[in-house]
């Protein structure tokens, strides 16, 4: 059998001690052969690829939102375009639901309140 090639990745701690549980279970009174810590993150990723569904997208998204991004995207499509105003759906996917605000932020109006 011909080894695949290999491809470096880094990943956290938290992710890696969780990958170690999962192949103590996996390799636990297995017969058939010994599956490595490679092998089994690599079936995992493959695994999870082949069910990205849009909801798992959308999930990973929003778990890894960034602000400070967004806004300079934001910044860029209004130069761009000329407009000088953000839409609603815009201004709505600075403040995700499910997420905290700021505590200077004042949701409802989409205003930074003043410190003091």
């Amino acid at each position: 059998m011909e080894k695949p090639t290999l491809a470096k990745i880094a990943i956290h701690l938290e992710s890696d001690t969780a990958l170690t549980q999962a192949l103590e279970k996996v390799n636990h009174e297995n017969t058939g052969g010994r599956i490595t810590k490679t092998e089994l993150a690599s079936w995992i990723i493959m695994q999870s690829c082949k069910n990205l569904t849009k909801k798992v997208i959308d999930d990973v998204r929003a778990e890894h939102f960034d602000q400070v991004y967004y806004l300079e995207a934001l910044v860029k499509k209004l130069k761009h375009t000329g407009r000088n105003s953000l839409s609603s759906e815009e201004l709505e996917a600075l403040f995700p639901k499910g997420k905290k605000a700021h505590k200077d932020v004042d949701r409802a109006n989409n205003e930074i309140k003043p410190q003091g």
